[in-house]
């Protein structure tokens, strides 16, 4: 995961970062963010997206608005690697999370 613009730069208004995908990914279960929305491109390989209980298969170049409040999940579920630009507004505590959630991932 790398910050592009975190939410100190744009003062809360927007969280930038790009995310790499392991190949075969589990699929899990969708979540809620009441507050925020979500831009998603896909820059590498390809990704599903639930969102709402409907699957979509995202390819390089596209994508794809979670409104907020809308239940959704991503995961890559090929055997290629895969890269995506995410753009959360407002930023909120997103940045927080996602190193607390990587740093558990190493941990482990």
């Amino acid at each position: 995961m790398i910050f592009r613009r975190t939410t100190a730069q744009t003062a809360g208004r927007v969280l930038e970062y790009t995310i790499d995908y392991r190949p075969c990914e589990a699929h899990l279960e969708e979540h809620v963010h009441p507050e925020q929305e979500h831009q998603v491109e896909i820059l590498e390989g390809s990704l599903e997206i639930s969102l709402c209980g409907r699957t979509q298969h995202l390819e390089p170049g596209e994508v794809l608005l979670v409104p907020a409040g809308q239940a959704h999940v991503v995961w890559n579920g090929t055997g290629a690697p895969a890269r995506a630009m995410w753009h959360t507004f407002p930023a909120g505590q997103t940045e927080v999370q996602l190193e607390s959630e990587w740093l558990r991932e190493r941990v482990r």
